[in-house]
């Protein structure tokens, strides 16, 4: 009987899997896989374990369940730190009793023979850890068996990496809840950013870690950036976590993800900390969030006025949901950087991201990758910078779009590109961008009345003089196939090189031009002629050394 259920739901799935996959409904795939899914396999799973001891069929906790097996055989799980409390409460909720002492049993064997050290009370530790898990009523010899763990367990050694961040990498709950504990004694670096990771695969320790991460909020106020990466809390945990980040009074920067299983429903969850928390960075990036969830957090953006950073990125929100996103950004116009790339979008999202683009006068960066914007919108919106003086700097609409003359993509990817326009260096006054490519970027440019290009070159410094000599070789060259080179000068740390203005395109797409216009006769006749005069030209440099 157990084998037909849990086959029949494994078909279930497979089924609804094909269907959302074939009607593009990714997120709601995902949704329905834990609504019915994981609930209904998860008891199936757990009695046909403690039966027989062998893993059955596949299951979305494939980490958490192998460790069980693993125990049930008796050979102990394969992480370090098995996420025996998770086990214990999926054991609890479908009535395994045998695998909830198996459980307890295994806690009590990871208790080290070494003293529990002197500044260390195991009754003080039993209380902390009854406090944490009140809500969700735990048996008492459960909890105390934790708190042995901890208390056996050796000192945490707390470092900060490269990127400034506390790093607080855990597997599962236990060293969580050890983290907890130092916070709880002020043995928690007093450190502004911290970063929580965990590292076990596929399993993690689900809405659990919320209830330490809220301990850990607690005895933390002077934490101001908080990255929350891969515990797979889901919604549920989110929801647990809340009210401590809704209230927490330095808080200002804030990530969630990757990997934290929040699909709409949790977006509710963060329009509550938007409301209440002067964010100025917020990142919901790789779980998933679709159209209702980007409305509900474009909402929440509406009501931040400290907020700065905007990331959404890798999530499965389609054109409609971004219309509303870049629609609720245009309200207060403060964010500065908005990253929404890798999502499905679509051409529905081509128009509102226009209208944001024109909109808005503070944004700097925008990072828009493969989101299905149309051509004819990302040309609009590169000739509308190209042609207006804005605050964005950096903008990325895709790879290798070309539009006329001008690789956009290329040209608005540089950090240095848009700010030029309208300005005066040296000599020359900056009219408009051109292009950019692996030596730097070139713009369109006047010296009096002459046109020229000029070129930002991108080179190290302290190689000024090489460049200056091999200024010097090109400015000598004179051939009516070879555009000249008029100037160069150093201001600062960049160099730049004055050239002739050529105007009549890219040979790559002037070909392909004459060959649909011409036909194919007219055309080698026109191709042999080009070639013979490239082939001119580098003879005439190769002969001049």
């Amino acid at each position: 009987q157990m084998a037909e259920e849990e086959n029949e739901v494994c078909a279930q799935y497979l089924e609804k899997e094909n269907i959302f996959a074939k009607r593009g409904e990714i997120n709601q795939r995902e949704v329905w896989f834990q609504k019915e899914y994981v609930q209904k396999v998860s008891p199936v799973l757990l009695r046909e374990l403690e039966r027989t001891k062998r893993f059955p069929c596949i299951s979305g906790h494939k980490a958490l369940m192998n460790d069980l097996v693993l125990i049930l055989k008796g050979e102990g799980p394969k992480q370090l730190e098995l996420t025996f409390l998770d086990l214990h409460i999926l054991a609890q909720r479908y009535e395994c009793p045998n695998i909830r002492q198996l459980c307890q049993e295994y806690v009590k064997s990871q208790i080290s023979t070494n003293p529990i050290p002197s500044e260390r009370s195991l009754e003080e530790i039993k209380e902390f850890v009854q406090d944490t898990y009140r809500e969700l009523c735990l048996e008492k010899e459960l909890m105390d068996s934790i708190a042995e763990v901890i208390a056996h367990n050796q000192e945490i050694q707390y470092e900060v990496g490269k990127d400034g961040f506390l790093q607080i990498q855990v597997y599962g709950t236990m060293k969580l809840l050890q983290t907890a504990y130092d916070a709880f004694k002020g043995k928690l670096p007093q450190h502004e950013s911290i970063k929580f990771t965990n590292s076990i695969e596929d399993g993690g320790s689900g809405a659990l870690s919320a209830y330490i991460l809220k301990r850990i909020l607690e005895f933390s106020p002077h934490i101001k950036k908080l990255n929350i990466l891969q515990f797979q809390m889901g919604d549920e945990g989110l929801e647990i976590l809340t009210p401590s980040l809704a209230t927490h009074p330095q808080l200002e920067h804030l990530t969630l993800g990757s990997c934290l299983f929040l699909s709409d429903r949790g977006m509710m969850s963060v329009h509550e900390i938007l409301k209440t928390v002067k964010l100025n960075y917020l990142e919901v990036r790789c779980n998933w969030v679709g159209n209702i969830g980007a409305y509900i957090i474009g909402k929440g953006v509406e009501k931040c006025p400290t907020l700065r950073e905007l990331n959404l990125g890798s999530n499965l929100i389609l054109g409609e949901g971004l219309k509303h996103v870049f629609e609720s950004l245009i309200v207060l116009d403060q964010v500065e950087v908005v990253m929404v790339r890798f999502n499905p979008g679509g051409v529905e999202c081509s128009s509102a991201f226009k209208n944001y683009i024109q909109a808005t006068k503070t944004l700097k960066k925008m990072n828009a990758m493969n989101l299905g914007i149309d051509s004819k919108t990302k040309r609009e919106v590169a000739e509308y910078l190209l042609s207006n003086k804005t605050s964005l700097n950096r903008i990325f609409l895709g790879f290798n779009m070309t539009i006329g003359l001008i690789q956009f993509d290329r040209l608005l990817q540089t950090l240095d590109a848009l700010p030029l326009l309208g300005m005066k260096i040296g000599k020359y006054s900056v009219l408009k961008g051109l292009g950019a490519g692996a030596f730097g970027e070139a713009y369109l440019a006047v010296r009096n009345t002459d046109l020229c290009c000029l070129k930002q070159l991108k080179y190290e410094v302290g190689t000024e003089n090489e460049a200056l000599w091999e200024f010097e070789i090109l400015k000598k060259i004179r051939h009516p196939m070879v555009v000249g080179v008029l100037d160069f000068f150093v201001i600062g740390n960049k160099a730049y090189i004055a050239m002739e203005f050529a105007d009549g395109g890219e040979l790559g797409e002037y070909l392909p031009t004459i060959k649909k216009k011409d036909g194919r006769h007219l055309f080698l006749t026109k191709y042999t002629k080009l070639m013979m005069e490239v082939i001119e030209a580098l003879n005439y440099i190769q002969a001049f050394g």
